[in-house]
């Protein structure tokens, strides 16, 4: 799909290209440039459909790929609840990052403060 008919379905859909971008976590200049593609790749229009919550279809009613009467709403992507094991390997993720951060910061205070002169700093790393 060109980036001109994706423009054209988003805000002919109601949708601001602004409100699409945050959900993309980028600013709207950087979600502009990507839908001035002449052709758009599959996995933007990919995150697309999942911030929006939509499925692939909401891109293609109407057209030769998915000839679907123009009046169908798009059908929103259910997901998954996740798992405690899932929940458990985030946390200890998170925390190998935290504790990988506090490793970084001691290595900065010792290598940067000859005397201890930054105690705040030094009482949130070993905490």
């Amino acid at each position: 799909m060109d980036g001109l008919k994706l423009k054209e379905i988003l805000i002919g859909k109601g949708y601001m290209l602004k409100d699409i971008a945050a959900k993309l976590g980028m600013t709207q200049p950087n979600f502009s440039q990507i839908i001035k593609a002449q052709d758009v790749k599959s996995g933007t229009l990919e995150n697309i459909c999942d911030a929006l919550g939509v499925q692939m279809d909401f891109f293609y009613s109407g057209t030769r790929f998915n000839p679907v009467a123009e009046t169908q709403t798009p059908q929103p992507v259910e997901e998954s609840k996740p798992t405690d094991e899932d929940l458990n390997q985030k946390v200890l993720y998170l925390q190998g990052q935290l504790s990988a951060m506090k490793e970084a910061y001691r290595f900065l205070l010792e290598s940067m403060t000859p005397n201890g002169s930054s105690n705040a700093l030094r009482q949130v790393v070993n905490e």
